[in-house]
């Protein structure tokens, strides 16, 4: 062999493997930027989803105190004569349900529930299908007929269109019509869910 051969061989890999080792050295330190950057967008969109759904749920709530503030709702609740309360006054609660529903589109459906679980009223914007019409089995339900306060939330998968939704549940406590308020305290008249 000549010199220059064994010059070759002894240089080569003496200037070969530096750049190797310095490529492996900026490959790692790339891979680990690009790993930090991808965790960080990560938890930016967490926060900003997190962020949307406290905003949402703020909405939906102050939404629901509107629609149970109705005085047509209320009276129409506390209605103990079934034809009264559905021939006379259901019309008239469905318009201003619909009225809501032209106000505030993202709510498809508005169901009234009776306090053992029974559907009283429903409406709905497009033509969605009711898979149940009776909730007193349903999770939701029962979670809702438990919870202390008025309002009741949660995501869940709609039985009706199989898509995850937002699901508001508020017990309407309600004085009976004509009854007078120190003698007799709010009772549980029905609730009022809107998806």
């Amino acid at each position: 062999m000549n010199i220059s051969n064994k010059i070759i061989f002894i240089c080569l890999p003496m200037a070969v493997l530096p750049l190797l080792l310095l490529g492996l050295v900026f490959f790692v330190q790339v891979e680990d930027t690009v790993s930090d950057s991808v965790l960080s967008e990560r938890a930016n969109l967490l926060d900003q989803m997190s962020d949307q759904i406290t905003r949402t749920r703020g909405t939906v709530e102050a939404n629901s105190n509107l629609f149970a503030g109705s005085k047509l709702l209320q009276k129409y609740l506390t209605i103990d004569d079934s034809w009264e309360r559905y021939s006379i006054f259901l019309p008239s609660v469905i318009s201003l349900i619909q009225s809501y529903q032209q106000a505030y589109p993202d709510y498809c459906e508005f169901r009234i529930l009776l306090p053992d679980g029974s559907e009283d009223c429903r409406v709905t914007t497009t033509a969605i299908p009711n898979a149940k019409e009776n909730e007193a089995g349903s999770s939701f339900f029962i979670q809702a007929s438990k919870e202390a306060g008025e309002l009741y939330s949660t995501f869940s998968l709609s039985p009706n269109t199989q898509e995850l939704s937002y699901l508001l549940s508020r017990k309407m406590m309600l004085v009976n019509e004509g009854a007078v308020e120190k003698l007799h305290p709010p009772e549980l008249r029905d609730f009022l869910l809107s998806r």
